[in-house]
């Protein structure tokens, strides 16, 4: 998440495509959570913007 300034959800899927039986604790899943808050706050608003636009229009392209 950190390396590659992907979300929880994004990360998780990358792993779940590489490793089907994965099933984290939701222990876990909170630690990444804050991680991931952690990761956010760092993160410049311009990525963000586009992240949120990529949710929305998966297909689109970002304005930064």
């Amino acid at each position: 998440m950190k390396t590659k300034q992907l979300h929880l959800k994004e990360a998780f899927n990358d792993i779940k495509q590489r490793r089907h039986v994965i099933s984290p604790s939701f222990g876990f899943l909170d630690q990444f959570l804050q991680q991931e808050s952690k990761i956010l706050s760092s993160m410049p608003t311009c990525r963000l913007h586009t992240d949120h636009m990529r949710t929305l229009n998966p297909g689109g392209q970002g304005s930064c």
